[in-house]
C-alpha cells in the first residue's frame, strides 16, 4: 500500500502473489508505451485516469485439441478498450478460439473467427470462452480500468436455453 507511484526509468513487474494499492496518483513518464507489467495472479488496485499497463494471463491448453473438452477458459479484460484483435497474436496465427455468448438467442456462441459482428474491443465486466492450442499466455495492453465498480446490462428472452450471460472480472486481478 502507497500514497503515490512514480515510474521514472525501467518499469515496475507485479508477480503472482503480489498486491499493490495505491491511493493517489501514479505517474509514469514512460506514457507511450507504459511501464507497468501485471502477471496472472498478482492484483493492483487504483483510481487513477489513463495509466498504461500490460497484463499476462495464463491460458490452460487443450489436452486434445480436436475434442476441445479440456482447456476452455473464461477471459474478461482487465484493461480498458482491449482490441479482441490481440487474442489473436499469440502463438501460431489460427490456433486459438475465441467466442462470446449472446445470452438473447438460443445457443448463440459468437466466434471471433467465424464473424464480422464480434466485438471490436473486449467489452468491460464481459466473459470470453477462450482457448489456445499451444500458447500459454495471452497478453493484454491497454489503459488500466480505474472504476471502482462496473455495470452491465441483461436482457432477457423467452426463446429457451437463452438467458445465459457470462460476467467477468474487469479489473486487473487474479
Amino acid at each position: 500500500n502507497i500514497n503515490y507511484l512514480n515510474i521514472r526509468a525501467g518499469g515496475l513487474t507485479l508477480n503472482a502473489g503480489a498486491a499493490l494499492t495505491v491511493d493517489g496518483t501514479i505517474t509514469d513518464y514512460n506514457k507511450e508505451n507504459g511501464s507497468i507489467v501485471i502477471n496472472d495472479g498478482a492484483q493492483v488496485f487504483q483510481k487513477n485516469e489513463g495509466v498504461k499497463a500490460s497484463f499476462n494471463m495464463k491460458i490452460i491448453n487443450p489436452n486434445n485439441w480436436s475434442e476441445h473438452k479440456d482447456g476452455w477458459q473464461l477471459i474478461s479484460s482487465p484493461l480498458l478498450n482491449v482490441e479482441t484483435s490481440a487474442f489473436e497474436t499469440v502463438g501460431d496465427n489460427n490456433n486459438y478460439d475465441l467466442y462470446k455468448y449472446n445470452g438473447l438467442e438460443e445457443l448463440e456462441w459468437r466466434n471471433y473467427k467465424e464473424t464480422d459482428e464480434f466485438d471490436e474491443v473486449f467489452e468491460s465486466g464481459c466473459a470470453y470462452l477462450a482457448s489456445y492450442q499451444e500458447a500459454e499466455m495471452a497478453t493484454f495492453t491497454g489503459t488500466l480500468n480505474y472504476e471502482t465498480s462496473f455495470s452491465q446490462d441483461f436482457s432477457y428472452s423467452d426463446k429457451d436455453l437463452a438467458n445465459f450471460h457470462l460476467v467477468g472480472n474487469p479489473f486487473t486481478f487474479d
